[in-house]
């Protein structure tokens, strides 16, 4: 069972309980609230309003179609252009050169000529290298021995 409940509070309110299969459609709920009577006469006035508003939407959607193509008050590649540049884009892209050298440093003695695994052996022994290095601190240190 559903129930809905209709008019002001204190006044003239009223509850008007429907069948689950058979609940009212969202056209009787609002005339309802508005507080008119439900009939056969305001379904069909509800229905040809209801078809004239979507005739109207179709028709406004089919002139938009046909509208003009849009064209924009300023150039984006103006407003945008130091940010852009005035170059096309492929001239643009060019392989980019790094300095050929660096203080009295030629730029090819900065350059790591070692693969990844290689590299990451490397990180690994100096990690095991620390390690040693700290327990033997540790245990050298150790005040254990006193004389």
């Amino acid at each position: 069972m559903i129930a809905y409940s209709f008019g002001q509070e204190g006044v003239d309110r009223y509850i008007i309980v429907y069948k689950k299969a058979h609940p009212p459609s969202e056209d009787e709920l609002t005339v309802l609230r508005r507080g008119e009577e439900w009939n056969e006469a305001t379904a069909k006035e509800l229905a040809e309003k209801r078809e004239r508003e979507r005739l109207e939407a179709a028709e406004l959607s089919s002139m938009s179609d046909t509208k003009e193509d849009f064209v924009p008050n300023t150039n984006y590649r103006e407003k945008y252009q130091h940010l852009i540049g005035l170059e096309a884009a492929k001239d643009a892209a060019r392989v980019t050169q790094t300095n050929k050298q660096y203080g009295f440093v030629p730029s090819e003695n900065k350059k790591d000529h070692r693969s990844i695994e290689q590299t990451l052996a490397d990180i690994q022994s100096k990690k095991k290298r620390r390690k040693l290095n700290d327990e033997a601190d540790v245990s050298g240190q150790n005040p254990s021995t006193s004389s």
